[in-house]
């Protein structure tokens, strides 16, 4: 018999989203008896909260809560108090679920004795104009996104150090806790290598996808990422530890670093051209 879930999804004005997101979750192949779902309002201004109350009432076991914080962590939290679940999502409200993918990120992590387990994302963006093309190809791309599995797919299940929209043993929450609430950003990072911390083991599971929707103009990128980098270094900051960042986090700051050190040199040694950082990049 498979186990009861507990989707957690933290959701703020979606009313763009909200509609295929609800979509998805109707089409899971997992017995909805099972399911116990919580959207976590952090204070619409649209019409989310009415969209999603409309849609849920033949599910008793989905609700609207509000989230006055706003934020992931919080309505992670309190979506996990509420929660009974033996295993524990929790979802963006800007991504469209396969109707495999609670089944299987379950299944796997019985099968695997996963403590985490989430899909590969699919990319994509709204508009089709070029800008939108080149974002999705440097957000698909090593050079874009450097290791991170989960953006460039696998073979087969592998380990790794975080997965998106994961699906978390109850029995390892209980022992570390919730989610840092100090980080509005980069906690699901910061959790992951809490897990790790703690011996437990976290796997993508690459025939598991789902759609994500990336920015699709340079100027929301930037911002996007600007706040990705700045959230880097305080999730450092707060946890008084470098363990929730990686080697991908360093490189681009290093590139950046280097390209201004070598362009401060070139004033005293015009020799020192720019090839040289691009090079060893």
């Amino acid at each position: 018999m498979l186990p009861k879930v507990s989707l957690i999804i933290p959701c703020l004005n979606e009313k763009n989203y909200i509609h295929a997101l609800l979509e998805s979750l109707e089409n899971q192949d997992y017995p909805k008896e099972n399911i116990e779902c919580f959207f976590m309002d952090g204070g619409s201004l649209d019409n989310t909260k009415e969209i999603i109350s409309n849609k849920i009432k033949n599910y008793p076991l989905w609700q609207v809560m509000d989230n006055p914080d706003r934020f992931v962590p919080h309505a992670f939290n309190r979506g996990l108090k509420k929660s009974s679940g033996e295993f524990v999502f929790i979802l963006g409200a800007h991504t469209i679920y396969p109707p495999n993918y609670i089944r299987d990120l379950v299944q796997a992590a019985i099968d695997l004795k996963a403590d985490l387990t989430g899909g590969a994302l699919e990319t994509k963006t709204k508009t089709d104009t070029l800008t939108a093309q080149a974002i999705v190809a440097v957000m698909t791309h090593p050079v874009g996104v450097g290791n991170a599995a989960f953006r460039l797919g696998a073979e087969q299940p592998l380990p790794v150090d975080t997965v998106p929209f994961g699906c978390y043993r109850r029995a390892m929450l209980d022992k570390i806790g919730g989610m840092d609430e100090r980080l509005i950003r980069n906690q699901d990072m910061e959790y992951s290598k809490r897990i790790l911390a703690n011996d437990g083991m976290i796997y993508l599971i690459p025939n598991v996808k789902s759609v994500y929707y990336t920015r699709d103009t340079f100027n929301a990128l930037w911002k996007n990422n600007y706040e990705n980098g700045k959230w880097v270094l305080l999730t450092a900051k707060y946890t008084g530890t470098f363990r929730s960042l990686s080697i991908r986090h360093f490189i681009p700051f290093c590139f950046v670093g280097y390209i201004f050190l070598a362009f401060v040199l070139s004033l005293f040694w015009p020799f020192l051209l720019w090839w040289i950082p691009l090079m060893i990049y």
